[in-house]
C-alpha cells in the first residue's frame, strides 16, 4: 500500500494505491471534492458499472446484477468516506487508515458472498 500527493491546477489529488485497487480524491481549496475508484464491478456483459439489467444479456441473470449492485453500492458509501474524510483532515494517506479501508472492502466482498 502506498499513498501519492500533488497539486494539479489548484486541485489538491491523492492517489491510495491498496492492495487490490485504487482510490483517486480531488480536493479542492473550498472544502469539497470527489473519489474515484477502480474497486466497482462492470457487467460481464456490456462492461458498464451502472448497469443493473439494463442490457439484452444481464436481463438473464438478475442474481448477478443484484449482487453487483449490492457491492457497488457499499463501494460508494467507502468512497464517500474517505472523501468526507480528507475534507475534514483526516490523514488518508497514513498506512493504519489505508489498512482499515482494505479491510472494509474485504468484509463488503464477503458479505455480499452471503446475498
Amino acid at each position: 500500500m502506498k499513498s501519492i500527493s500533488k497539486v494539479e491546477n489548484g486541485i489538491f489529488v491523492i492517489s491510495l494505491h491498496l492492495d487490490k485497487g485504487n482510490f483517486i480524491l480531488n480536493l479542492d481549496r473550498k472544502g469539497g471534492g470527489c473519489c474515484i475508484s477502480s474497486f466497482k464491478e462492470t457487467c460481464d456483459y456490456c462492461g458498464e458499472v451502472d448497469c443493473y439489467g439494463e442490457c439484452d444479456k444481464s436481463l438473464d441473470n438478475d442474481i448477478d446484477s443484484e449482487s453487483r449492485r449490492n457491492y457497488n453500492t457499499m463501494m460508494d458509501a467507502i468512497e464517500s468516506l474517505i472523501l468526507a474524510h480528507a475534507c475534514a483532515g483526516v490523514n488518508v494517506e497514513d498506512k493504519k487508515y489505508m489498512e482499515g479501508i482494505q479491510t472494509a472492502i474485504e468484509a463488503c466482498a464477503n458479505n455480499c458472498q452471503a446475498f
